[in-house]
């Protein structure tokens, strides 16, 4: 039986990649004229293993190598990924030339990308809708006296509720929801305001989505599209607990990462971590949640 879905929003429900690849555009005009959005190649040749020391970025930002334009859509998310991958996002907006500090929310550029956000609701793939109005109510109470609460669903996001909660509504999903954890939440938790660190993929943000909810992590099931979402629910601490909790871990092959990255695994201090289930449509994840359920 399950006590509770989390589910990540970016690359699982929302469509954003579309999004993110408007907004270095525009972000690139406002910041760079009318130069077109580019990366320097040096930053993209770091291997994704590879560690990134302080020295190495200090290296990179001295000799960047030439500026590479994406040839398409395709092109910049394939990059985009490898580049958040290797450095997060500070390195990315690094690695492109665009101005930023993640660690200052003070920046100009956070006030613009509000905005942006504000002006552009991110479409949600395909079935999803459908397919989480479903899991909501395949977690209703049952007949079964055992199970006398029901199966409760969550979203665990480094994004702002402002941002989520505009595209959840369009999409007709507020209902299904009972928690969220998103930026907003992790700021409370810096004395500085700056949740970088304990988001994803830090267990923290999960460890309070649990509490959030009354879940067991062996009875929750965590569903994302990347490997960072992988190691976020695996051998989660909560306070005033040793033991790790591992949650179930589902990839959906519709995401940023793809199924091919979601079938390597990550290295953790127990050894090496994999998805539970990988899922190839909307319609296969509600078969899945059914068979916990039911």
């Amino acid at each position: 039986m399950l006590d509770a879905i989390i589910f990540d929003y970016d690359g699982t429900i929302g469509d954003t990649s579309m999004r993110q690849y408007e907004w270095f555009l525009y972000w690139n005009k406002h910041s760079n004229g009318d130069a077109p959005l580019a990366y320097f190649s040096r930053f993209a040749a770091v291997g994704e293993k590879e560690e990134l020391t302080k020295e190495r970025r200090v290296a990179l930002e001295d000799s960047p190598g030439e500026r590479v334009v994406p040839v398409d859509f395709q092109g910049f998310l394939q990059v985009y990924n490898h580049l958040y991958n290797v450095g997060g996002g500070q390195f990315l907006y690094d690695a492109f030339g665009l101005p930023c500090d993640m660690s200052d929310h003070a920046h100009p550029v956070w006030k613009h990308y509000e905005r942006f956000k504000e002006a552009y609701v991110a479409p949600a793939f395909d079935g999803m809708p459908q397919a989480v109005k479903r899991v909501w109510e395949l977690g209703h109470l049952q007949e079964d006296a055992s199970f006398n609460q029901r199966v409760r669903l969550a979203i665990n996001t480094t994004n702002s509720w402002k941002s989520i909660y505009r595209d959840l509504s369009h999409h007709g999903l507020l209902c299904c929801f009972d928690s969220f954890v998103t930026a907003e939440t992790l700021k409370r938790y810096d004395a500085n305001g700056n949740s970088q660190a304990i988001m994803k993929p830090s267990k923290i943000a999960v460890a309070l989505s649990l509490s959030v909810l009354g879940a067991a992590g062996e009875a929750t099931m965590f569903v994302g599209d990347t490997l960072s979402d992988l190691q976020a629910c695996t051998d989660v601490a909560r306070t005033g607990s040793y033991r790790k909790e591992r949650l179930v871990p589902v990839g959906v092959a519709w995401g940023f990462d793809g199924r091919d990255v979601l079938m390597e695994g990550v290295k953790t201090d127990s050894g090496q971590a994999y998805f539970r289930h990988i899922v190839e449509t909307p319609e296969e994840l509600v078969g899945l949640v059914e068979s916990y359920v039911r």
